[in-house]
């Protein structure tokens, strides 16, 4: 479909199926074997969430109005023709073609395939991660939240194919055979796992929460296909999407020094948890060593020195990262 949006800019809207198409899959669905290998056949190709850091240092970049990469100017970590065009040692002749080959590919996954990830999780980072906008709550279903329903479905430990039970067909699914799909923590405000909430109260505020994003059904294991006839089955496909690790005892420290306001014993305290977030978080400081965001790394580690003489005792105060809760 095409059309053009309220700032009069053509866009199109398309669907491509390729590989494993709807068809194929409502054929493997009820097989649990066949099932398994054609999702881990989509776990190759397909990836739906980023790690913690990423998010991490992108908030940072943007909180500290430093620009994104340009990823289409930035060079595309490939392997060294050294490695590709490598030959076995001399002197082992005993070592095989195929098994060279795989010596060779363990190679490539230990040197090359760790910067590409980290060069595409950049990208993702930089032009692929949803900020809501005024398009998000225009129209009806943007006054319930976004109407693009970011953010999308989380806590999904592992890809899945599940089929959903619209309420009326009076289905009743309980534990084990039922798979939750709605986030234990975000889902009614955490109203699931909420043990001091009275259940009246608390059955309410999921129903709300239910209603006001259409979500009336249940969800399982898929049934077989019927043998003959149409399929009516209704099938969704959950990406791996792994529920983010909390920060809460950093937040938690860095509100106590937030809350202290501007004397010289806080602002120390929000630059030491500042730089142990950084520090002692090694992915995190493997990160923002990479040559992309040295600029990142260096405004931050700027926060982090203590004033000398000379200098603004305030001077965290006057730059964008304060207060600096946005990065945690």
């Amino acid at each position: 479909m095409k059309e053009c949006n309220k700032r009069g800019a053509a866009h199109i809207h398309g669907q491509h199926h390729g590989g494993l198409t709807p068809l194929l899959l409502s054929y493997l669905a009820g097989d649990p074997e066949l099932q398994a290998l054609a999702i881990a056949a989509l776990d190759t190709q397909l990836e739906a969430e980023m790690p913690l850091e990423y998010h991490l240092v992108d908030i940072a970049r943007r909180t500290l109005r430093i620009g994104a990469r340009r990823d289409a100017a930035a060079d595309i970590p490939r392997p060294s023709a050294e490695l590709l065009q490598a030959q076995p040692p001399e002197g082992i002749s005993d070592m095989s073609q195929e098994s060279w080959d795989a010596h060779r590919n363990q190679k490539l996954t230990d040197e090359w395939w760790p910067l590409f990830c980290q060069h595409a999780m950049l990208v993702v980072a930089n032009r692929n991660v949803h900020r809501h906008l005024a398009s998000c709550c225009s129209g009806t279903r943007g006054k319930t939240g976004c109407r693009f329903n970011a953010p999308w479905g989380h806590d999904v430990p592992s890809t899945r194919c599940i089929e959903l039970f619209i309420d009326s067909t009076n289905k009743v699914l309980v534990p084990p055979e039922r798979i939750e799909f709605r986030c234990s923590k975000c889902h009614a405000d955490g109203a699931m796992t909420d043990g001091t909430m009275h259940p009246e109260t608390q059955a309410c505020k999921i129903a709300e929460a239910d209603q006001q994003r259409d979500l009336f059904y249940t969800a399982a294991n898929p049934t077989p296909r019927a043998e003959v006839g149409e399929d009516v089955r209704i099938l969704q496909v959950d990406l791996k999407r792994s529920r983010l690790p909390s920060l809460d005892a950093v937040k938690t420290e860095l509100n106590r020094y937030l809350n202290e306001g501007k004397s010289p014993e806080a602002l120390e305290g929000l630059r030491r948890v500042l730089l142990s977030t950084i520090t002692d978080n090694e992915q995190l400081a493997k990160l923002l060593r990479s040559p992309a965001l040295k600029l990142v790394y260096d405004r931050l580690i700027e926060l982090t020195v203590p004033p000398t003489d000379g200098d603004d005792d305030n001077r965290v105060l006057h730059l964008p990262l304060f207060p600096i809760e946005p990065f945690l």
